[in-house]
């Protein structure tokens, strides 16, 4: 029973650093968060408004990328999380912060915990 227990929380615990909102990895096409700032500071723009700036990224034209309210968002494989700006330019990244190490920092945590359940296992035989 505590294997089990043991196990369900890592998989717990691993899905919960899997949906963070503060940082994302790669070209951030999965970031879910909430930043609506670009990385100089400017308010990003809704992505439903066509001004100040007109355009094509739109919920109905990228259904899948999570283009809600005006928070950062890659739907186009840019390098990083980005918006269109309120201002005078048009777009710019959003500085999300990179997870850097969160794969290997839960992979251990991940591996920790099944040697532990190993460990578990033989002292009650």
């Amino acid at each position: 029973m505590v294997v089990l227990l043991t196990l369900l929380a890592a998989l717990v615990l691993y899905g919960i650093a899997e949906t963070e909102e503060w940082c994302s990895n790669g070209k951030q096409e999965s970031y879910r968060g909430t930043k609506a700032t670009t990385y100089t500071g400017k308010t990003c723009q809704a992505w439903t408004a066509q001004t100040p700036h007109s355009h094509t990224r739109t919920p109905e034209n990228y259904p899948n990328s999570g283009l809600v309210a005006n928070y950062c968002r890659n739907p186009d494989n840019e390098p990083a999380a980005w918006c269109y700006t309120m201002e005078s330019t048009r777009w710019e990244v959003c500085g999300v912060p990179q997870c850097p190490g969160m794969h290997g920092t839960k992979m251990l945590f991940v591996c920790c915990l099944l040697f532990v359940c190993c460990l578990l296992i033989i002292l009650q035989l």
